[in-house]
């Protein structure tokens, strides 16, 4: 990746309670298992993402002050847990896709998407790469640069990513229902 893009990932920052859960979560489903990651507050932190495109360096001021904007008008909000997914490797915390979710997203989703103009992160120029996405989220790659937007969006909160795919399903189907 050049120095002259830089991903920024716009997300919702989790209450302390939620924050600590969510690492102790991890560290056990983590155990004895070979993890790409484990939230631990610092390197890995607990966050519900809403967008998470590549942005052309010089317009990292303008992201930044626009999420500004749109965030000084929202509140906080509740989530409501539905279900633990795992796809990948990831195991998630998926969230109800409240109208207050949902207006976050878009909002902040046309906001921030022109100031990308239309580049694209280096993954999604590898074929084997965007096979792992729906149709639909391979055109909104192409037009948002991000797969997990709009119809495709879901917020949730990811727990971690085991090496072994078979170990994640094995660890979700392991743990309670919501």
């Amino acid at each position: 990746m050049s120095n002259d893009y830089q991903r920024i990932n716009i997300a919702v920052k989790l209450p302390e309670n939620i924050f600590r859960e969510a690492i102790k979560l991890s560290r056990e489903i983590s155990k004895g298992n070979q993890a790409h990651f484990v939230l631990d507050g610092i390197s890995f932190i607990p966050h519900i993402t809403l967008y998470s495109p590549e942005y052309p360096s010089k317009n990292t001021d303008g992201v930044l002050e626009k999420v500004g904007l749109v965030i000084k008008d929202n509140s906080a909000f509740i989530v409501h847990p539905i279900e633990i997914r795992f796809h990948l490797g990831y195991i998630d915390i998926a969230f109800k896709k409240t109208t207050e979710w949902l207006a976050l997203h878009k909002s902040i989703v046309n906001k921030l998407n022109p100031f990308r103009e239309n580049h694209l992160r280096e993954k999604y120029s590898d074929s084997e790469e965007l096979k792992q996405y729906s149709d639909q989220q391979q055109e909104y790659i192409k037009k948002y640069g991000y797969p997990e937007v709009f119809d495709s969006f879901t917020p949730h909160l990811t727990l971690s990513r085991l090496e072994d795919e078979k170990a994640a399903e094995k660890v979700t189907a392991d743990l309670l229902p919501l």
